[in-house]
């Protein structure tokens, strides 16, 4: 059961081949598991803009936000 203020949202993340990733949930919540299937529940009301830092083969890293708010 869920809160009045809960919101679970499933995130699917395509990388290029051997990329690593880092989820920042934007609510304190870093996933750094390497699955592409993740799911998160936001607890508290607020917007929140979920933003990856990509990392490629080469070790070079590229932050990438959002483009949609989850508002709460």
């Amino acid at each position: 059961a869920f809160a009045c203020n809960e919101l679970p949202v499933e995130f699917t993340i395509k990388t290029p081949p051997g990329a690593s990733f880092q989820l920042m949930y934007n609510d304190g919540i870093i996933d750094s598991s390497g699955q592409t299937v993740l799911n998160h529940t936001y607890s508290y009301p607020n917007n929140y803009l979920p933003s990856i830092v990509l990392t490629d083969v080469q070790d070079c890293q590229v932050p990438v936000t959002g483009t949609k708010i989850i508002a709460i």
